[in-house]
């Protein structure tokens, strides 16, 4: 089994798609519409990774990555953005990579696969 990959993202379209991919890769995914929801479902049970949107309701992706990382639950986090801002941030809050959308979906994989080996 690959590892277990959260996606934070409010577009059910781009969710659903992200979702698709993954698991067809052989991923197990987990899927959040908000920051605040990912946060919840972390602290009961921790991911491989989290693909996080930058821009999400009312708590945003920088909130997010900033509360996640003041856990210090060490899990790795990729911002996803069409916002150029997205590298900013992701230096800002230490992200592990970013993905500017749109994105191919062979390159979706490549950021997530160096993660695919469950703990």
């Amino acid at each position: 089994m690959r590892g277990t990959v959260l996606i934070v993202e409010d577009d059910p379209c781009q969710r659903r798609l992200y979702r698709l991919l993954l698991e067809d890769a052989g991923f197990q995914v987990e899927t959040a519409t908000q920051g605040a929801q990912a946060l919840e479902m972390l602290a009961r049970d921790p991911v491989d990774l989290v693909l996080l949107d930058l821009h999400l309701p009312v708590m945003d992706g920088r909130e997010c990555a900033t509360r996640l990382r003041a856990s210090g639950l060490p899990i790795p986090v990729v911002l996803m953005s069409s916002d150029w801002e997205v590298h900013n941030v992701a230096e800002e809050v230490h992200a592990a990579g970013v993905l500017p959308k749109p994105f191919a979906a062979h390159e979706l994989l490549e950021m997530v696969n160096p993660y695919g080996m469950a703990a």
